[in-house]
């Protein structure tokens, strides 16, 4: 089985990838904020799961208008949520609770801590980081033994190289990487115990898997 992380970085509308990503993948998930309508050239529209940070858990609980996987989850055959390692025990009691006291159906699931915890330790992320929803699922699907390729695209550990740190938000001044750094710099200044994602560490980590063969790029289909 093949399946296909798609990444919401800028890059993804530098190239017409959509029909080869809905016809050349059995399984194909997508994160977070994603948009297909209206990038379909780009991105494709098949989509097999959604994946989502803890904090977003609302968004399974109360449709949010204009977040596609929030309107249409319910047709989608797995949600995964993640929770990072350092707060697991407390979050996973909250969603459980949230998932049971809902109603919700079998197909929305905790990832469950080791993921973080080997994706930290991959990735070897200083004390005070953790892994990013698309890194900690990346090792979700590399540990999986059923499945025997995972391809990526639009991962761009956020670099500066695109005006924009997602490719559905051409055109909106808050969300240009520049304007993004200097909220994570003002940031990082009033609340310097704040845990952080490592970006370039990742990064790098993500070229090593490419180059040992373990994931590949969308391109190389």
């Amino acid at each position: 089985m093949n399946v296909l992380v798609m990444g919401n970085g800028g890059s993804v509308i530098n190239n017409e990838f959509g029909e080869i990503i809905d016809s050349k993948f059995d399984v194909i998930f997508r994160m977070n904020r994603f948009k297909t309508k209206g990038f379909e050239e780009y991105v494709g529209t098949k989509t097999d799961g959604w994946v989502i940070t803890d904090n977003l858990v609302k968004w399974v609980i109360d449709e949010e208008e204009g977040v596609e996987g929030s309107n249409n989850w319910k047709e989608y055959k797995d949600v995964y949520i993640s929770i990072p390692s350092f707060k697991y025990e407390h979050e996973y009691v909250r969603i459980s609770n949230e998932i049971r006291v809902n109603g919700l159906p079998h197909n929305v699931q905790v990832l469950p801590k080791i993921i973080g915890d080997v994706a930290t330790e991959k990735c070897n992320l200083s004390e005070g980081y953790w892994p990013t929803l698309g890194m900690a699922f990346l090792y979700s699907l590399i540990l999986h033994k059923d499945i025997d390729e995972v391809y990526i695209h639009g991962f761009d550990g956020k670099s500066k190289k695109y005006k924009y740190l997602h490719y559905y938000d051409v055109g909106n001044v808050d969300w240009e990487t520049n304007s993004y750094y200097d909220r994570m710099e003002k940031k990082a200044e009033e609340t310097p115990w704040s845990k952080v994602h490592d970006d370039d560490t990742e990064y790098q980590h993500i070229l090593t898997l490419i180059e040992d063969g373990t994931i590949k790029k969308l391109s190389e289909v």
